[in-house]
């Protein structure tokens, strides 16, 4: 499972709490941009998909992680997330947590995800897309640490 800390900034109005709901989108592909391409629902079926674990679905955080958020937001393993639990004013972050795994994803591809409203709408604006690379199948892993993508070398692959 991997947990995916975004944060949407409230931009013309204060966001009353049990407003909205949102739910996790994903691409594939390298461009990185938010709002050009294909994008999938996270969901059952699909490369990404909601994980499971013991953090009961819609609880509100008890921390924030990402330097910049303001409000608690929710941990969310279903879309469309539970209702917005607390107020936001005008300029402030609301910071939310994906439970999120890549059962069907393919191995070193690029994945960019994004937040929409849970009707699809877009948010107004995107500055940054979360993006990350999936690690090399073992077939394709060499001991000394290259690794080959369609019988190609693809150099050095560290793990973390």
């Amino acid at each position: 499972n991997l947990r995916l800390r975004t944060n949407m900034t409230v931009a013309s109005a204060t966001l009353p709490a049990s407003f909205i709901q949102f739910k996790l989108q994903f691409k594939t592909g390298t461009d990185g941009l938010c709002t050009t391409g294909t994008w999938t629902d996270v969901g059952s079926g699909q490369a990404w998909q909601y994980g499971s674990s013991s953090v009961a679905d819609g609880t509100t955080l008890s921390s924030l992680l990402l330097s910049t958020s303001n409000v608690d937001g929710q941990y969310a393993k279903s879309a469309p997330t539970a209702l917005n639990a607390n107020t936001a004013a005008i300029g402030q972050n609301i910071e939310y947590d994906f439970d999120i795994v890549g059962t069907l994803s393919s191995s070193v591809t690029q994945y960019s995800f994004r937040v929409v409203e849970a009707n699809g709408t877009l948010l107004t604006a995107y500055n940054h897309c979360p993006t990350l690379t999936t690690a090399p199948a073992t077939a394709n892993l060499m001991r000394n640490g290259e690794f080959f993508q369609n019988g190609v070398d693809q150099g050095l692959y560290w793990a973390q």
